[in-house]
């Protein structure tokens, strides 16, 4: 494997340091809105959102409290619900 971004570099050089971390990304957003649509039985989230959602959550999340499904949910809600209008039903499969 060649890495080439710096970003990747520092990730390497503090785990090779005893540094752990814990990640978040989209497929996160997406399971979250997944199971909060099939309790809802409709569409509400815009996915194209997901990636700038996830990157707001990082920036203004307080070191404090860390994050939590909660602060998922805080954003999906906050940062990606499609308005009513266009909020569909889901037809599911029983």
């Amino acid at each position: 494997m060649i890495i080439i971004d710096e970003n990747e570099i520092e990730l390497v050089e503090r785990y090779r340091e005893g540094a752990r971390g814990i990640f978040w990304n989209t497929t996160d957003f997406e399971d979250r809105a997944r199971r909060i649509e099939e309790d809802e039985g409709m569409e509400l989230f815009d996915r194209t959102l997901f990636s700038e959602a996830l990157n707001k959550m990082l920036e203004d999340h307080d070191a404090n409290y860390g994050i939590t499904w909660d602060t998922v949910d805080y954003w999906l809600l906050y940062w990606c619900k499609l308005p009513e209008s266009r909020a569909k039903q889901l037809k599911l499969e029983l």
